[in-house]
């Protein structure tokens, strides 16, 4: 079996990071892989020729259909058997190219679907309909799809894994009124990093007797104007700190009480399972895949269009310290039974022979 996958960006995001755990788990069962990349020169683009994966740039055209010429090519050069997309924006280029060379192709859901609809436009409906099967990361997406007339044969759950599923117990200050707060994320618009700013200087306002830190990692295109709101909101110092982009999030999360996400919409996001691992619970809005995996017993949802009600339940937590530890404990234990990385590749192997098998059939 030979799969070919194909990505839009190698930056250092969560479906490039699931990739990259993709790629990893069917190399070591003997699955030749293969990745072809839009574009070159980024995070992960190392560390998956590190593991042994070879990646062809395919994005030197900014022609639409020079691109699938290109890929098709790629495609047939590897003799692959299975074409597969690994953002929603390359299922058409996936799609046509796998048509050309008559082998199968998978195109991918990685967030609510509704929004990567919208961001596509007139190609949206082309997203689903060219690839000859769809994977999806939470089961939201799985059921508007359907909704939307794919048919339930065409579409398959595959949850995110992590890797670190079996971390040791976080040690849990004992000094209580000590708090440490995070983001991590892409700071872009639709993950609304400027909310975090806004939390902070309203718990810091509102609870002068915790000794509050937050703590933002991450990068982009809102880092300026996120910097002037720190700043504006007179919290830059000791009590706000900006990370920027990093490659190990691990201090981060061992340093972390509390991990707040404020976006738009999502799919599964990485991020959160990367925190319950370490036992830190999630204040988290209710969107796309999200409450899958943020129960009441791991974690509290919010509205997403509600700040109120982001700011009740970030300070339900950090004043209930017995609350965040059992919190955690459950989001750790979650997460050892159900999203380990020993699961994708046989998920993904049984996916891949029934296509093949119908295919030939």
């Amino acid at each position: 079996m030979r799969v070919c996958f194909l990505a839009g960006t190698l930056g250092r995001g969560g479906a490039e990071r699931q990739l990259m755990f993709m790629l990893e788990s069917l190399l070591e069962r003997d699955v030749s892989v293969k990745l072809l990349c839009l574009t070159r020169g980024e995070a992960f683009e190392e560390e998956i020729r590190r593991i042994g994966v070879d990646i062809d740039w395919v994005g030197e055209h900014s022609n639409r259909l020079a691109r699938v010429v290109k890929v098709a090519r790629s495609v047939a050069s590897w003799s692959a058997d299975i074409l597969q997309s690994s953002h929603f924006y390359t299922n058409i280029y996936a799609g046509l190219a796998a048509r050309i060379n008559r082998i199968v192709s998978i195109g991918a859901i990685r967030n609510d679907l509704m929004s990567e609809l919208d961001r596509n436009g007139i190609y949206g409906k082309s997203q689903l309909s060219l690839p000859h099967h769809l994977i999806a990361n939470s089961q939201t997406a799985v059921d508007r799809a359907i909704r939307t007339g794919v048919r339930k044969s065409r579409i398959d759950f595959v949850p995110n894994a992590i890797k670190d599923t079996h971390l040791p117990a976080r040690p849990f200050s004992e000094d209580h009124r000590k708090v440490n707060i995070s983001f991590v994320g892409r700071l872009s618009r639709e993950k609304r990093p400027e909310l975090f700013v806004e939390l902070a200087s309203r718990l810091s306002f509102e609870l002068p007797a915790f000794d509050l830190k937050f703590r933002m990692a991450g990068d982009g295109p809102m880092r300026e104007s996120v910097q002037k709101l720190i700043v504006e909101k007179s919290l830059n110092g000791h009590r706000f700190s900006s990370m920027g982009e990093l490659s190990d999030l691990s201090d981060i999360y061992n340093e972390t009480d509390l991990l707040v996400l404020t976006s738009r919409y999502e799919g599964t996001p990485n991020v959160i399972l990367e925190a319950m691992a370490y036992g830190i619970p999630v204040v988290a809005p209710e969107v796309g895949g999200v409450p899958e995996i943020v129960s009441s017993d791991r974690g509290i949802l919010f509205p997403p269009s509600d700040f109120e009600a982001l700011v009740a339940a970030s300070k339900s937590l950090i004043t209930d310290a017995n609350m965040r530890q059992q919190l955690g404990a459950n989001a750790r234990a979650f997460t050892a039974e159900s999203r380990s990385i020993n699961g994708l590749a046989p998920q993904l192997i049984e996916i891949y022979g029934k296509l093949l098998h119908r295919h030939a059939s």
